[in-house]
């Protein structure tokens, strides 16, 4: 990554993740950053909603409240999948092609610009 000033497009908690993040997916571990991706929205989502529910459960709170609309929810259902296959085992973690890694993070990127766009100091 470069240096972009995230600090209106996230918030500061998710600037490490989200670096570490585009850091696995360069270095080829595809697993690692799926689940990264994840959890990133799982914050995200948390803290928007101030809910403490588990990820699938967030999911379906943001769209109950229209926080996720339309491809939002297709792609975070999407995140969903690659990241509870990857952890639960339902895919071999090391099977995670670049392709699906880096379309992943680019969902991650797109939801989490989304759910913040108008709700961060400075804009």
């Amino acid at each position: 990554m470069d240096d972009t000033d995230f600090s209106k497009l996230i918030p500061d908690c998710l600037v490490a993740p989200f670096r570490e993040c585009h850091v696995n997916v360069v270095l080829g571990n595809y697993g690692t950053a799926s689940v990264l991706c994840g959890a990133i929205l799982e914050r995200a989502l948390k803290d928007l909603l101030n809910s403490t529910g588990s990820f699938f459960q967030l999911i379906e709170e943001a769209e109950d409240d229209g926080l996720l609309r339309g491809d939002n929810i297709r792609h975070a259902q999407a995140i969903y999948k690659v990241r509870s296959n990857a952890v639960h085992g339902k895919r071999d973690f090391r099977s995670i092609s670049s392709v699906k890694a880096w379309e992943c993070l680019d969902m991650t990127r797109k939801l989490v610009s989304d759910l913040y766009r108008g709700r961060l100091e400075g804009e």
